[in-house]
């Protein structure tokens, strides 16, 4: 799935019961980035933060918080012009500590001028090391 523009795409649940998590969007890929079979699909409308702000005039948001299962690196692709705008101060952002695809999208935050200033461990779920990471913006 691409990250940029907008997408009907399937969302595909894990479970019917309220609450559970680690759904996908868009691909059949768990959070692990591995193949599993859902629960339930749903057709759904996905678009990047960039069309959002940019493109549809919605207001910049100064604070992000990004827990979306294992496509967070989506997220980040297709905001490429908001994480460099200087109203956004804050990311809060769930990764998977022991994937290449997570750490790649620490450097990309970093390289759009965002400090990791705090790190919660959520500890170990179904396999996977999860963390919150909280970047703030270094921009002048």
């Amino acid at each position: 799935m691409s990250s940029d523009g907008t997408h009907f795409v399937t969302m595909r649940l894990s479970s019917g019961i309220i609450g559970s998590a680690h759904h996908t969007f868009g691909s059949n890929k768990n959070a692990n980035h591995e193949n599993f079979s859902p629960a339930f699909k749903q057709g759904s409308f996905a678009t990047s933060l960039d069309e959002l702000v940019y493109a549809q005039q919605f207001e910049c948001p100064n604070y992000l918080k990004i827990d979306v299962d294992g496509n967070e690196h989506l997220v980040i692709a297709g905001a490429g012009k908001l994480l460099k705008d200087s109203r956004l101060s804050s990311i809060l952002i769930e990764l998977n500590k022991d994937l290449a695809v997570d750490q790649n999208i620490i450097e990309t935050i970093k390289s759009n001028g965002f400090e990791l200033t705090e790190t919660g461990e959520d500890g170990i779920f179904k396999g996977m090391r999860l963390a919150n990471l909280i970047f703030s913006g270094v921009k002048v």
